[in-house]
């Protein structure tokens, strides 16, 4: 017995927890290699999913190995009884079995098989698991996978139906966004939905309604995490990934997807007019999520023009150095009043105290669209309220926005353009000329000192330098009303400290 066939062809470099990984990863293996937060290091472990991209036959035979090695002798380690990784280790070998062991001799194949019952019986003792966020699901799908090569044992779709439903509730916001809020883990959660869809079939179970509909909102929620060049935005530690399997699956799932200039998805802002598309930040994070899920980014945008991106978030990095740097404020398209990021964080883990309150309005104008946004994080530290707004003008090519801060006193104000690396700037008199793609664009601002940095751009999968904008701001004028907002919106009561005042405009060719 061995398990069927699963349809769908394998993209050619994208990484999920399915298990289908990436071509030049599967090569680096070949090589002994691992491939690991922008540098090599010896192989220590397998990554059998990177051979099933890479698709030689040296990497067919390895991968075999691989999984005939785990079935005559597996690794005993801690790590290796997490829930949520046997999961995902079945779903792997159960969609990949008969690339790999197809051919394989008798013995080896019911090695494999054998050890396949055996994690199916571990797991299902196991459940369920501790993990917080959409990963408890991955847990629930290799229960499903072990049914489908076990059909007799009943055991395994009974524990998975009982479990499933509450780990996709507790998965989802209700808006169809993963709580990690991380476009990422949004995309490997839409991928595992699609799959599960797929095993259903196979084994001839419904797929429940609770599932379908949770996996129309999610894609609605991913396609909104998606820039112009068809790849994702970087929040809370995402990556770019592959902007080539993200479109077919979205096509491949042929779910609807429609937004209005300005529209909100749970965390999430997107706000498009022509070819300009702004997304922002804008949700309060989850308390008992694992400390590399939360960012200090909250408030902070990245903004695209087609398919060329000209603000983007810094990214993040899984070793404990770079996941330190990478989280703070300053790492992101925003203020950092005083050196203090917008979230408190206990021994550089676990954050301890974040905004309360987050309010976000959009208005509609006759020369383009508006957003207004403030959070209560720096209330109790520092006496004030940030508040930002940000527009955007009808062909997309004006983007301006204005820093204000309520409170008795100004602290000091930095705040931080980072560029992706696909953009090249330069001084010129006082402004900074950006160009990409056979445009240039003019940024300026008012109440602050402009700076040009280095910076490192950690959004691809290898690290790359390129620069940021930095604004120090050196005066503060009292307003009695907004700069730009509706009439019906101003009413002449609110006073504030503006910090400063910013434009990116295109310049005409």
């Amino acid at each position: 017995m061995k398990p069927p066939s699963i349809p769908g062809k394998p993209p050619p470099d994208f990484q999920s927890i399915s298990g289908i990984g990436s071509t030049w990863r599967g090569q680096a293996l070949l090589r002994g290699e691992l491939y690991f937060d922008g540098s090599f290091f010896p192989l220590i472990r397998p990554e059998q999913f990177n051979l099933r991209a890479e698709g030689s036959p040296s990497a067919r035979l390895l991968g075999r190995a691989y999984m005939v090695a785990w079935g005559w002798r597996p690794p005993q380690d801690f790590l290796d009884d997490d829930p949520v990784l046997i999961g995902c280790r079945l779903l792997c070998w159960v969609i990949h079995y008969e690339y790999f062991m197809g051919t394989a001799p008798k013995a080896a194949s019911s090695s494999v098989l054998s050890r396949l019952g055996q994690e199916g019986r571990l797991l299902s003792s196991l459940l369920p698991g501790e993990d917080c966020g959409s990963r408890n699901l991955i847990a629930c799908a290799g229960l499903l996978a072990a049914y489908l090569v076990f059909p007799s044992q009943d055991g395994f779709l009974s524990r998975y139906e009982r479990f499933s439903a509450e780990a996709l509730e507790s998965a989802l916001l209700p808006g169809g966004t993963v709580v990690e809020r991380n476009p990422s883990a949004q995309l490997d959660f839409v991928y595992l939905l699609y799959r599960l869809w797929e095993i259903h079939l196979l084994i001839g179970v419904e797929f429940p309604l609770q599932f379908k509909t949770a996996l129309s909102r999610s894609v609605t929620s991913l396609a909104a995490q998606v820039h112009g060049d068809g790849a994702l935005a970087i929040f809370n530690g995402a990556s770019e990934g592959n902007a080539d399997f993200i479109q077919a699956l979205l096509r491949s799932l042929n779910i609807p997807v429609t937004f209005a200039a300005s529209s909100f998805h749970d965390a999430f802002v997107r706000m498009e007019c022509g070819k300009g598309l702004v997304l922002i930040d804008a949700g309060r994070p989850v308390e008992d999520l694992p400390q590399n899920k939360t960012h200090a980014g909250i408030l902070s945008f990245e903004f695209s023009y087609g398919k060329t991106r000209i603000f983007s978030n810094m990214g993040a990095g899984i070793l404990p150095e770079r996941q330190k740097a990478w989280r703070q404020g300053s790492s992101h398209n925003l203020i950092v009043p005083n050196g203090k990021s917008c979230l408190l964080f206990k021994d550089e883990e676990d954050f301890i105290y974040a905004p309360r309150y987050i309010q976000r309005h959009t208005y509609t104008q006759d020369d383009g669209e508006l957003i207004v946004l403030s959070h209560d994080f720096y209330r109790v530290s520092l006496g004030g309220t940030w508040e930002r707004q940000i527009f955007l003008s009808h062909n997309g090519e004006l983007l301006r926005g204005e820093e204000l801060w309520y409170g008795r006193q100004m602290p000091d104000m930095v705040m931080r353009f980072h560029l992706h690396p696909d953009v090249d700037a330069v001084w010129e008199e006082d402004e900074i000329i950006i160009r990409s793609a056979g445009m240039a664009w003019r940024f300026s601002c008012e109440g602050g000192v402009l700076c040009l940095d280095d910076d490192l751009y950690v959004g691809k999968v290898v690290p790359k330098e390129t620069k940021q904008i930095v604004i120090h701001a050196t005066k503060h004028r009292q307003l009695e009303q907004y700069s730009f907002g509706t009439e019906d919106w101003i009413a002449g009561t609110k006073k504030s400290q503006r910090i400063f005042r910013w434009y990116l405009e295109r310049v005409p060719a």
